[in-house]
């Protein structure tokens, strides 16, 4: 009866249990911002406790959650990686809003870009929009010196390269202009391929190292700062265009520029449509 109750639920209150359950106890935090955070902290762990509970109880899904979440991270990362490179962080290069790159483009396609050939880029170096050029292409050197052989990744680059850039060698000297025709056996390595494979010594200028068999002279270090055209890059020798090279079809090559003080990159664009046009016809 509802009378018995009340009497029985009220006898209860005045004889309350010396020890409740821990699940019937809510916890008391002391006041002020390190109360909030202990607040925070345990609602946290509790979270965390029910969601492990709920993924041991479904692996499949868990998996399933895991490499999403995997996925998603990784691709996000890689895609910040770029646009904190190519966006946000400057080129470490002197004045790098005068730098531009130099891309061929398929007449009945324009928005078809690819990369040069050698005997285009030696037309475009005419283009008085511009007061430097560069050219290169991307290797991998089997180099030994100081050590076991390794593969280092590289280029083959211009001497111009070096001065549309603007940055100096750490030790030695860049190439000069005979040094890009073939012949000439030397090589430029980065600041932590010379710390690594020879300790960094002074007299590394003059030493010979072994790339793809052949001995090459050690001419100079770049700084750490010089990370061209990637910052894994260790090796640079001379372009030294080949037989291969000499094909207006033979895209191998990757270019830039360095804009005239006060030139737009319209103007450059402008020059450059014309000279195509003239190629064509010729």
């Amino acid at each position: 009866p509802e009378a018995d109750a009340l009497a029985a639920a009220r006898a209860e209150l005045r004889n309350p249990p010396r020890r409740l359950p821990a699940t019937m106890v809510a916890p008391v935090y002391p006041p002020g911002p390190f109360g909030v955070v202990r607040r925070a902290a345990a609602e946290a762990a509790r979270d965390m406790r029910y969601a492990i509970r709920r993924l041991i109880a479904r692996p499949g899904f868990a998996a399933v959650a895991i490499l999403t979440l995997a996925l998603g991270v990784g691709a996000n990362t890689a895609i910040f990686s770029v646009v904190r490179a190519l966006l946000l962080e400057p080129l470490p290069f002197p004045h790098p809003d005068r730098l531009v790159m130099m891309w061929e483009a398929d007449a009945a396609n324009p928005s078809d870009t690819y990369i040069i050939s050698a005997p285009n880029y030696l037309d475009f170096t005419r283009v008085s929009a511009f007061e430097r050029t560069g050219i290169w292409e991307n290797l991998n050197f089997n180099f030994s010196g100081g050590g076991e052989a390794e593969r280092v990744p590289g280029v083959r680059v211009a001497a111009s390269t070096f001065r549309m850039l603007g940055v100096a060698p750490r030790l030695g000297r860049t190439f000069t202009d005979a040094e890009d025709a073939p012949g000439h056996d030397v090589a430029i390595i980065s600041e932590a391929l010379w710390q690594r494979r020879f300790g960094g010594r002074d007299d590394i200028i003059g030493r010979t190292a072994r790339i793809n068999g052949r001995p090459f002279e050690i001419v100079g270090v770049m700084p750490r700062t010089f990370r061209f055209p990637a910052s894994t890059t260790g090796v640079w020798t001379p372009i030294a265009f080949n037989e291969e090279d000499q094909g207006r079809d033979s895209h191998s090559f990757q270019a830039a520029a360095r804009l005239k003080p006060g030139v737009t990159i319209e103007a450059a664009k402008a020059e450059l449509d014309t000279l195509a046009r003239r190629l064509a016809k010729q």
